[in-house]
């Protein structure tokens, strides 16, 4: 396939148990989906001269090590981005052309992944935003060139991650944000440009959190709002924050059990 150039509809490489290595480095053009699934000894992909695309899943491939769209910048509206359940791939350094998601992007149990740095271009997602499940992750600075979010942003049980401090750009979730069910994350400084979320918030069951003055300058949340469970917290700066903040639904705020100064 080293020389197919464009195809018409989907591109779909599935449960080939014996394939190593997928090279579509001459395509430029694809009319669908691209998924790349279940490819027990695939090893690395690549397509560099694909500018753009529309919905593309690369999940469940067990040795996928290394991927590569060094074109890509773009995906189409109404298009999905995932990433997932590859266990030993430890970067997304390939994707580091892309700018613009227009719909959802999804970046979940990849069990070896440190960093997301490849997304350091990335400015605009027109839909939602997850990183979930990534049991090694530790930051996420590659999502530092982020300021448009269309709906909504959900960070849950990346056991490893230590830092948000790459979401400091992003001032408005016009939807849900959700960050939980994280072991070590200290604080939530990287939210320290948000003023509004549209929709749920929700910070709970972070085991150390311990400092959410990261939330100071939110000023408006259009639905419930939730500060529960997160141990090493004072219950009192939670209490700070939802004094400050306009809900438009209910509150919850409970189990933050931790000394206040």
């Amino acid at each position: 396939l080293e020389a197919l150039a464009s195809v018409g509809g989907e591109v779909g490489v599935q449960s080939n148990y014996a394939l190593t290595s997928l090279e579509l480095n001459a395509l430029t053009h694809v009319g669908s989906t691209i998924e790349v699934e279940g490819n027990e000894s695939l090893t690395s992909l690549s397509a560099d001269s694909l500018p753009s695309c529309h919905s593309m899943y690369i999940r469940s491939n067990e040795t996928l090590a290394a991927l590569s769209f060094e074109s890509l910048t773009t995906t189409s509206e109404e298009s999905h981005l995932r990433i997932s359940s590859n266990p030993v791939l430890t970067n997304i350094d390939g994707l580091s052309s892309l700018t613009t998601v227009h719909d959802t992007l999804t970046v979940a149990a990849n069990l070896a992944l440190t960093n997301i740095d490849g997304l350091a271009s990335l400015s605009s997602v027109g839909e939602l935003l997850q990183v979930s499940n990534n049991a090694n992750l530790v930051n996420l600075d590659g999502l530092s060139g982020l300021t448009t979010l269309g709906d909504s942003l959900y960070i849950s049980d990346n056991n490893d991650l230590i830092s948000i401090d790459g979401l400091s750009n992003i001032t408005e979730v016009p939807g849900a944000l959700t960050i939980t069910e994280h072991a070590r994350l200290p604080n939530v400084d990287g939210l320290s440009s948000l003023t509004t979320v549209g929709d749920d918030l929700r910070i709970s069951d972070n085991l150390v959190l311990s400092d959410i003055d990261g939330l100071s300058s939110l000023t408006s949340v259009g639905a419930d709002l939730s500060i529960d469970t997160n141990a090493a917290l004072c219950q009192e700066s939670a209490d700070a924050i939802i004094a400050a903040c306009e809900v438009g639904d209910e509150v919850h705020s409970y189990g933050n059990f931790g000394s206040c100064p």
